[in-house]
């Protein structure tokens, strides 16, 4: 099973990634906003974000993730 991963970098550092994380399923965010929508929309093994990502809000999309998580395990 390929890991799927959500990479919530900056634009131009997208396709140095993409080509760095080879079979792994990669849905890129650009913006914090969409990176939010994209945990809310399914699940992920790994999550990479840059330090410079939606101005270096990078926590709070760690902080979403273990929302989602929790959600869906019942948790709320």
């Amino acid at each position: 099973m390929t890991a799927r991963a959500l990479v919530a970098i900056a634009s131009a550092a997208q396709p140095t990634v993409r080509q760095a994380l080879g079979p792994c399923e990669a849905q890129f965010a650009a913006t914090y906003p969409d990176a939010a929508v994209e945990l809310t929309r399914r699940h992920y093994s790994l999550i990479f974000v840059g330090l410079h990502f939606g101005e270096s809000r990078m926590f709070g999309v760690a902080r979403i993730r273990h929302e989602c998580e929790r959600s869906r395990q019942g948790r709320v």
